[in-house]
């Protein structure tokens, strides 16, 4: 079962339990359980496959490429035992646990409770926002570009949602990753979004985008009032969001 909405400090806990209400409705959220389910399987053959290597460093290497594997694929809460585990059992191998580390670390960093990544973007009136400018909201970050048909489908719903919660301190903030500059200000000009849009560039290798471990558009992550992570990508607007915050903010 995919990691949902885990609680953060704060966060109360009717939302952890709003994890498998809303999971088996969300799309892309079916796709992470059966990708899981297959991981599990796949993962267990190839934890067999280790019993039949004897030289050490062999078993070393090769268990550092499951590990990894693990910490990107499995639920993190399962995922970190097996790192720890690791760096007891081969600690000699510092080549290996170094890249472990690193790997990780940038997962960790992601996972509901942690300090949301702080950015600094500017609108299409040149104004720049970081995250600390929405301290004392919560708000739903959303990478997007003008080509995605996604994206765009979901507009319709973030424009509800905001217009429902804005004045409970919610907003929306979108962060552009197109490629071309002027292609997104005739987007905004366009489509004249009632939030706040802030221009990154970059596509795919956009520094924020990144480091959040996305992959592909629209992306959300939903950011509590303290700047803390409450969920990476687990919701959409069209699909659960709306009972997301009706619950929060009741």
């Amino acid at each position: 079962v995919p990691p949902g909405l885990a609680r953060s400090k704060g966060f109360g806990s009717k939302l952890e339990a709003l994890r498998n209400v809303h999971f088996p409705a969300c799309p892309d959220a079916a796709a992470l359980a059966r990708k899981r389910l297959a991981y599990e399987e796949l993962d267990a053959h190839r934890r067999n496959v280790l019993n039949y290597i004897d030289d050490r460093g062999a078993e070393a290497h090769a268990r550092m490429y499951l590990v990894a594997e693990r910490i990107g694929e499995a639920p993190f809460e399962k995922a970190e035992p097996t790192y720890h585990q690791y760096r007891e059992e081969f600690s000699e191998f510092d080549e290996y646990l170094s890249f472990l580390e690193d790997h990780y670390e940038s997962v960790k960093a992601v996972q509901p409770g942690e300090p949301a990544l702080d950015f600094a973007y500017e609108d299409i009136d040149g104004s720049t926002y970081s995250l600390s400018d929405f301290e004392g909201n919560r708000i739903v970050l959303v990478f997007w570009a003008s080509w995605c048909a996604n994206c765009m489908y979901q507009k319709s719903y973030m424009e509800e949602l905001h217009e429902a919660y804005a004045d409970q301190g919610f907003e929306i903030v979108a962060i552009s990753i197109e490629e071309k500059k002027d292609d997104w200000e005739e987007a905004v000009r366009q489509h004249d979004f009632p939030w706040i849009d802030l221009y990154a560039g970059g596509e795919f290798t956009q520094e924020t985008f990144m480091a959040y471990r996305a992959g592909s558009i629209p992306f959300y992550v939903l950011i509590d009032e303290e700047g803390r992570i409450e969920g990476v990508n687990d919701f959409r607007p069209s699909v659960d969001l709306e009972e997301i915050l009706a619950d929060l903010y009741e």
